[in-house]
C-alpha cells in the first residue's frame, strides 16, 4: 500500500491465513506517520488492482467517480477537511459479485459490481456506502485494526531507509490486507464495531451533503441479510442496532440534504 511508486517492487504472494489480525487488547503506543499510513493505502490499493479484473463498464465508471466526488467534495468542508484536500481520490471498479466498496487512506477508492448490481438506480443507497467507507480511509481506521506485531513491524521498516525498496514481507502483507478490510476476518471486534458506527454517522451525513437521500443508507442496510457472510457482510453486521442509530441520526442528515437541494445539489434516486 504505500509504495507503487517505486521500481522492481514485486508483491508478495499472501498466504491464505493472514497475519497480523488484531485484538481487542492492542495498544498503538507509537503512531506512525500520516504520510506513512496514506503510501500503506495506496499499497494495498495498488495490489488489490493487480489482482483483480477491472470493470469496463463505463456507465458504473461515470456513476461512481460522480458519486465519490459529491461524498468528497461535502468532507472537504466537514471535520476530515485536512486530509480529504490532501488525498490523491480515485476509484476503481473491479469486477466480483461481492456486495462490497473499500476505501483506502490515501484516497484509493475500489467498488465492487456486485455492490452497483445490487443497488441499480438507488444512488443515494450507493452514496451511503462510499460515504462510509470515505470516513474509513480519512479517519486513519485502520492503523487501530492492526496488531501489536505488525504495527511494530512496519515502525522497524519506517526506521529502515531501505524499506520502500523491499517491500513487505508476506506476513505483513497479508496483516495490512486484513486491518484495511480487503481481507475478511471471522471475529468483528469492538474497536472494529466503534469505527463502523462513526462511519455510519459521519458518511451519512457526507451523503446528504452530496445530495443523496439519508434514507438510502437505511435502505441499504435494511436490504441486506442479517446473518449473510462476505463482502461487507464480513466486517459491516447488517443488525437492528445499526439501523436503529442510523434512523436517530437521520433528522440532522435529512436537514443536511435539504440544504443541499435548495442549493440545487440534489442527485437523489431512490
Amino acid at each position: 500500500m504505500g509504495l507503487p511508486a517505486c521500481a522492481g517492487m514485486t508483491p508478495p504472494a499472501v498466504p491464505e491465513m493472514p497475519a497480523g489480525v488484531p485484538s481487542p487488547e492492542v495498544s498503538i503506543s507509537i503512531p506512525l506517520p500520516v504520510g506513512v499510513l496514506d503510501q500503506v493505502g495506496q499499497w494495498v490499493f495498488d495490489f488489490q488492482l493487480r489482482n483483480s479484473h477491472e470493470s469496463k463498464n463505463k456507465v458504473y465508471a461515470k456513476l461512481v467517480d460522480e458519486t465519490l466526488q459529491r461524498v468528497v467534495t461535502a468532507a472537504k468542508r466537514g471535520e476530515y477537511a485536512e486530509a480529504a484536500k490532501k488525498f490523491n481520490w480515485k476509484v476503481k471498479v473491479v469486477q466480483d459479485n461481492s456486495i462490497n466498496a473499500l476505501a483506502f487512506p490515501g484516497g484509493g477508492v475500489i467498488v465492487y459490481t456486485g455492490l452497483l448490481e445490487q443497488v441499480g438506480k438507488h444512488t443515494d443507497q450507493l452514496g451511503a456506502v462510499l460515504g462510509h467507507e470515505v470516513v474509513h480511509a480519512l479517519a486513519r481506521h485502520f492503523e487501530q485494526r492492526m496488531s501489536k506485531e505488525l504495527h511494530e513491524n512496519l515502525v522497524k521498516s519506517v526506521e529502515d531507509t531501505n524499506w520502500t525498496t523491499e517491500g513487505f514481507s508476506p506476513e505483513v502483507a497479508a496483516g495490512l490486507l486484513v486491518a484495511l478490510g480487503a481481507r475478511e476476518i471471522s471475529t468483528i471486534l469492538p474497536v472494529v464495531r466503534d469505527q463502523e458506527s462513526q462511519a455510519d454517522h459521519i458518511g451519512v451525513e457526507l451523503a446528504a451533503e452530496g445530495g443523496y437521500d439519508p434514507r438510502g443508507a437505511i435502505d441499504f442496510w435494511k436490504s441486506q441479510p442479517p446473518h449473510a457472510s462476505g463482502g461487507m457482510l464480513a466486517t459491516h453486521p447488517s443488525d437492528a442496532e445499526r439501523i436503529q442509530k442510523l434512523e436517530n441520526w437521520l433528522p440532522d442528515a435529512f436537514k443536511l440534504y435539504e440544504a443541499a437541494k435548495d442549493s440545487g445539489a440534489s442527485a437523489s434516486i431512490r
